[in-house]
């Protein structure tokens, strides 16, 4: 697979490639019978096996495919990394490892930062 998928720049044209990438990815990893998976690039791809939801998660994008709709996330740039980790824990549920990605960092640094240890 020779697509990446990077992070929209609020512009129509940026974030219709990027569901377009995110899609074929997902088609790709679920032909694959991928349950999850993480890039070398810290992309990561989930699939909730209860809802056949999928999620992929990027440094500062989360989009998830339903079965009926699609959900873009993306970063504010105006906005921390922490404050926008923290806001997406709040309104939706995402492993640690989700929140690393979406942050550009990793699963300890989630842990640390969004548990308030540091």
């Amino acid at each position: 697979m020779s697509k990446q998928l990077t992070t929209p720049n609020n512009q129509a044209s940026d974030l219709n490639k990027f569901v377009e990438t995110a899609k074929l990815m997902d088609e790709h990893l679920r032909s694959l019978k991928l349950k999850s998976a993480i890039f070398e690039t810290g992309t990561t791809f989930d699939i909730d096996p209860s809802t056949n939801t999928s999620r992929i998660v990027s440094n500062g994008a989360v989009i998830e495919f339903a079965e009926h709709t699609t959900s873009v996330t993306i970063r504010n740039r105006e906005s921390s990394v922490e404050a926008a980790s923290k806001s997406l824990q709040s309104r939706e549920p995402m492993t640690q490892r989700q929140l690393g990605s979406f942050a550009g960092k990793s699963q300890p640094w989630a842990s640390d930062k969004l548990n308030n240890k540091s």
